[in-house]
């Protein structure tokens, strides 16, 4: 019914058609004539009789009825010019798809007035305003008349060119997406090599903004073959980039990073000073995430001085934003809300929504962790409006896990279900490891409160695994912080006692807030086993980082210790 678009004369001859085959009752001669309906050409080809006082004009009288045979009364009636445009309209994916007038014209390199010809002849339908359909037999039937490829050539430039021009304005590309891909198809079908390397690049940002991760990178794996097969290494070192970035967003960072490094060194070789840029800001990013706080300042310093060399500051507010991320994992609250509003300004005079999500998210995060939840709230809301404007679906899973941290800081434990249940099945549909984990913890946090600690071993396992996989020391140290609070409130306090001790170990060095959560609960387990003193100890390690970076936590810590 799909493939011939609901059409009822071709449902009436199909159904005759597979009727006949079945009247033997032989299951293989029908299954051979399904398989067969699979061809455009076979379906067109569908007759029936017809009696000769219902015959069409301009057909013989004893002429049987096919798909084929009403569409060429039609087309046969059309002037050389409207023949071959409708063959050239063909190129594009069949209704319900649509494409504008611009593209038509584009296509099929004739005036508007041959356009209006097929509209007038009933061979191409308006759709909406200035957008335009062919019916999925029409369109069969042009496509087996087309010959040549310059309509797929010219299709193809065109729709580069549109998402070159317009790689920011999601709305156009969402309208035209089914349309550059079939025009990045045909590039890759067609062997037209320098457009799909620049097709597949421009178009890798909106569609991994989109969540449309495997369509990216089939693209960019193709990209990636063209460039390296031609020596093109400006176009291999943006691909690299390109891909660096999605797995990135798939958690997978080891991948990344090599992409990045990979795109690094090739700049290096080339003297390309904005790649070079771009590969050392990427990596600056990747370096925060892992904990490698000085790797990290390292990199955005080098990037900074080549920015401010060059000239080249298209990533101003991606470095700015990685300093930001630097100075929080250490604790540096106040530097971090500078360089994150800095940032922010320079997003908002872009008007680039899906940074000014990001840095939004960055700054309810401080305060969360100042305590103001009101306020994190508010900026959460506006990040995840935006996000959802441009079906960001990475950013909105992501702020579902902010939310549902503050529902458990709160302590309330249907509020974090709630957003988990919003967030975790988005980030499983882009896989995106990283949130997946950080969803699944929170989870059994809230499990561990409701003292469901079964059901927070099962999330808790998952997450582990997951934060394992991706290799953030942060959320590793989460995950561990958590199965800490489950094994304290089984009371297996040497277990509990061992796994703090190891998130204490590990956030050492990378992160201050979590080097005060492990000392607090590390203090709670050794005053449990009756070792006060050091327990006190503990406790006042942990209060003076939390007083130190200005951390809600430490009225908690305080109370504590006074109480004990």
């Amino acid at each position: 019914v799909r493939s011939i678009g609901g059409l009822p004369l071709a449902l009436n001859l199909i159904g005759k058609h597979l009727y006949i085959q079945s009247y033997s009752g032989q299951p293989r001669r029908l299954h051979m004539a399904l398989q067969g309906l699979r061809s455009a050409d076979q379906r067109l080809r569908l007759t029936q009789p017809q009696a000769p006082a219902f015959t069409s004009p301009g057909r013989p009288p004893d002429a049987p009825l096919s798909l084929q045979s009403v569409i060429s009364v039609s087309d046969q009636r059309l002037g050389e010019a409207a023949r071959s445009a409708l063959r050239a309209l063909s190129v594009f994916p069949a209704k319900p798809n649509t494409f504008s007038m611009e593209a038509a014209l584009a296509v099929c390199n004739t005036p508007g007035e041959t356009i209006a010809t097929l509209i007038e002849a009933g061979l191409l339908e308006q759709s909406d305003a200035d957008r335009y359909t062919l019916h999925q037999t029409i369109a069969d039937y042009a496509r087996l008349h087309h010959t040549g490829t310059d309509a797929e050539e010219r299709m193809t430039a065109y729709y580069v060119s549109l998402v070159e021009a317009h790689e920011l304005d999601y709305s156009i590309l969402e309208q035209e997406t089914t349309n550059v891909l079939a025009a990045l198809q045909a590039a890759f079908e067609l062997g037209m090599q320098a457009m799909l390397l620049r097709g597949a690049n421009a178009f890798s940002h909106f569609l991994q903004t989109r969540g449309l991760f495997d369509i990216a990178g089939q693209q960019l794996k193709r990209a990636g073959h063209v460039a390296r097969s031609g020596n093109d290494t400006s176009g291999l070192i943006t691909t690299l980039l390109n891909l660096g970035r999605l797995a990135e967003k798939r958690g997978d960072n080891a991948t990344a990073q090599a992409c990045y490094l990979e795109g690094l060194l090739l700049a290096r070789q080339s003297g390309n000073s904005e790649r070079q840029c771009d590969s050392l800001t990427y990596l600056g990013g990747i370096a925060v995430r892992r904990g490698e706080l000085k790797q990290a300042a390292a990199y955005s310093q080098e990037a900074l001085v080549l920015s401010e060399q060059s000239g080249y500051y298209k990533h101003s507010v991606t470095l700015m934003r990685s300093l930001g991320s630097s100075a929080f994992f250490q604790g540096n609250y106040a530097d971090a809300e500078v360089y994150w509003q800095k940032a922010l300004a320079l997003a908002r005079q872009q008007n680039h929504p899906e940074r000014i999500s990001a840095l939004l998210e960055n700054l309810g995060a401080i305060a969360v962790n100042r305590g103001d939840y009101e306020q994190a709230k508010e900026i959460y809301h506006e990040a995840i409006t935006l996000a959802r404007q441009i079906g960001q679906s990475e950013r909105i899973s992501s702020i579902f896990a902010n939310l549902s941290e503050i529902a458990l800081r709160q302590k309330d434990y249907a509020q974090v279900k709630e957003y988990v249940q919003k967030g975790l099945p988005i980030a499983r549909q882009i896989g995106h490891l990283e949130i997946i984990s950080l969803l699944l913890i929170n989870l059994g946090e809230a499990e561990i409160g409701l003292e469901d600690y079964k059901q927070a071993g099962d999330y808790l396992e998952e997450g582990l695994e997951l934060a394992q996989q991706v290799g953030h020391p942060w959320l590793i140290c989460y995950a561990l912080l958590a199965w800490g609070k489950l094994y304290f409130g089984l009371q297996r306090l040497e277990l509990a006692a061992t796994t703090f001790r190891e998130a204490l170990e590990m956030a050492r060095d990378a992160n201050e807030e979590q080097v005060g959560f492990a000392l607090y609960c590390l203090a709670q387990v050794t005053f449990a086993q009756g070792n006060f003193e050091e327990a006190r100890q503990q406790g006042k390690e942990s209060l003076d980082i939390f007083n130190e970076i200005g951390h809600e936590k430490a009225k908690e810590v305080e109370e504590w210790l006074r109480s004990h």
